[in-house]
């Protein structure tokens, strides 16, 4: 049996996360064995927690390299002896080199994986912190993988690297009439038309922008019926949800909170937002699009996002006008299975993920 311990910040509702949970959920677990460190105690993918929990995996909680880079230097070293094959480190930045530089001294194979294409947080100091690791660990024999193109350029700018695309279950995430009615029954709506968001709370993910964009639709087509619902939490939903107050369409907003079942909750959107400021490859459009939804999203964000043809790419430099015409286009009526049966056979099916980190842990 193949020993992993993937290091990854915390369990919570993100792209790194969701592409571990489709792996550990599609392996066979009497072949692999996945353990996690995490930084963050609070676990709020409730769903993933449970499925470690169910393949017997283990999760250890080690100190936060900001607080005590030695303390967790030394945690990590006490968990590394129980033996790895593979240590599979997750990054969106390579800000903390701790768990690199210790893995590098034991047995095992050592991982970075780049899931973004930007430093989220941290300003300058974390800019530089990222290029001096980048340059003195990246010439260590580590096997270097990218959420896509543009996140392998920028973790590992100049050394080869291999794209592994994150999947989708598509008979998990396909349109499902019996789940929308009864996220929208939970919610209270009926016929309303639901513009949707899934992502954490933070600046790179540009909420404040969707609740101008939605204001403006209220003000353009105030006979429209819709709804904005925004999944996800974080350091910033407070301030949004005090923004959306001042913008005076809090009756209209609906903050969920995390969620441990997205798919029920694309069956209920009519249409999907995504205005980040940067992206690794942001794969809650890959679900969206699964679910048969339209797609509006940044031109920040890479064009590999776009499976179906179905998502639309705008510049966060437009008037907000362009942006409201987009959505309301997107929520006309359309074949949503039609649309999400493009995605059959795609490089993010789900199987041709499972083989392709089943040789990479071989």
């Amino acid at each position: 049996m193949k020993r992993i311990l993937h290091v990854i910040h915390g369990l919570n509702v993100g792209g790194a996360e969701t592409f571990i949970y489709n792996i550990l959920r599609n392996i066979d677990s009497s072949e692999y064995h996945f353990d996690f460190a995490i930084q963050n105690p609070e676990i709020g993918h409730k769903a993933f927690k449970k499925l470690i929990e169910e393949k017997g995996g283990k999760i250890y909680i080690i100190t936060d390299f900001r607080r005590n880079i030695l303390k967790q230097y030394r945690e990590l070293s006490s968990i590394l002896k129980s033996g790895y094959d593979y240590v599979h480190i997750h990054m969106n930045a390579f800000v903390n080199p701790v768990p690199a530089v210790v893995a590098s001294k034991f047995p095992g194979k050592v991982i970075i994986h780049s899931h973004n294409t930007h430093n989220g947080s941290g300003g300058t100091p974390a800019r530089l912190l990222h290029l001096l690791n980048r340059r003195l660990c990246m010439k260590k024999d580590f096997i270097r993988l990218a959420c896509g193109t543009d996140a392998g350029k920028w973790m590992f700018r100049g050394k080869d690297f291999t794209v592994v695309n994150n999947a989708v279950d598509l008979d998990r995430f396909r349109y499902n009439v019996e789940a929308s009615r009864n996220i929208r029954r939970k919610y209270g709506l009926t016929d309303e038309l639901v513009i949707g968001h899934m992502g954490r709370f933070v600046p790179e993910k540009n909420q404040k922008f969707i609740i101008g964009l939605f204001t403006r639709l209220k003000q353009e087509y105030p006979l429209l019926k819709t709804k904005l619902m925004l999944c996800g939490d974080g350091p910033m939903k407070n301030e949004i949800m005090e923004f959306a107050e001042s913008s005076g369409i809090t009756q209209d907003v609906i903050f969920t909170g995390n969620i441990s079942e997205p798919q029920d909750y694309y069956s209920a959107f009519d249409c999907f937002l995504l205005p980040s400021w940067f992206e690794g490859l942001a794969f809650v459009a890959v679900e969206a699009q699964a679910a048969g939804l339209k797609v509006i999203a940044s031109d920040t964000n890479t064009s590999e996002i776009d499976v179906t043809g179905n998502v639309r790419f705008l510049s966060l430099g437009n008037d907000v006008s362009a942006w409201v015409d987009a959505v309301k286009h997107a929520l006309a009526p359309t074949d949503r299975k039609k649309n999400a049966g493009r995605l059959a056979g795609s490089k993010y099916d789900l199987s041709s993920l499972t083989r392709t980190m089943e040789t990479i842990y071989a």
